[in-house]
């Protein structure tokens, strides 16, 4: 039996530098695959250097299991987009996660808790 899955949100500089590092563990060797430069993933994770987080709230998440970072997601809320559709809608994204859906489970939980805690009553991936 594997040991539980635990969804944290991510806090400083190691943790968002493992949120950034995920995808190339998880995908190293796939052909076709080619990791994205880590100083522009920073940039596009920073709200020093990406104009979308003047208008919306964003939170990532990383879940662990053993101490080890396993998966990824980030859950956010485009103010622009409220205004403009008025519906009620949050979206998450960035999900990459070992293949266990033990692990997407909790991910997919921890944003749409996320989200719900912020009135949004639409909740999806993007």
């Amino acid at each position: 039996m594997s040991a539980a899955v635990s969804v944290s949100p991510v806090a400083g500089k190691a943790d968002l530098t493992a949120f950034i590092q995920l995808p190339k563990r998880l995908y190293r060797g796939h052909p076709g695959y080619v990791a994205p430069l880590d100083m522009e993933r920073g940039e596009a994770l920073s709200p020093k250097t990406n104009p979308f987080f003047d208008h919306a709230e964003v939170q990532l998440f990383l879940a662990r299991r053993d101490g080890k970072v396993v998966g990824r997601i980030s859950a956010q809320i485009d103010k622009l987009h409220q205004q403009k559709y008025a519906d009620g809608a949050g979206h998450w994204g960035f999900l990459d996660a070992e293949d266990d859906p033990a692990i997407f489970s909790a991910l997919i939980a921890a944003a749409e808790n996320w989200l719900a805690n912020r009135a949004c009553a639409r909740r999806s991936g993007r």
